[in-house]
């Protein structure tokens, strides 16, 4: 037990704060739900869906990809309608806004918690 709250204190002052991320323009590439028969004990032959996206963004001058929308996103649903209702917001060709990290920008989220998005100072 003392080992776990170890873990989640470091895992908590590890996390990037929001001075550590920057934004730029993307574009939504893929967007689509994959039907998988996942092999996990009891659930064999259980149908699950797969939510499947991928976006495209640069950073100076620098081309990269990713599919991740949230930290700690599940992107595997029991439902079509679940998995539909987690890529609405992101169909392909969309212009979405892209959060990366300064110092790694190949680490990159859709969507960020209030307190990790740095507002502008005017």
């Amino acid at each position: 037990m003392k080992f776990v709250i170890l873990f989640l204190i470091l895992l908590a002052c590890s996390s990037p704060s929001r001075r550590d991320y920057s934004s730029t323009t993307g574009k939504i590439v893929r967007s689509n739900i994959e039907k998988e028969f996942p092999a996990r004990g009891s659930y064999l032959g259980r149908l699950d869906f797969k939510a499947e996206l991928q976006y495209e963004y640069s950073v100076d001058g620098k081309q990269f990809q990713s599919s991740s929308i949230r930290k700690n996103q599940v992107e595997r649903f029991n439902s079509s309608k679940k998995a539909e209702k987690y890529l609405f917001k992101y169909p392909k060709d969309k212009d979405v806004t892209v959060y990366f990290l300064k110092d790694s920008p190949k680490i990159s989220y859709l969507e960020l918690d209030e307190d990790e998005v740095e507002e502008d100072e005017n």
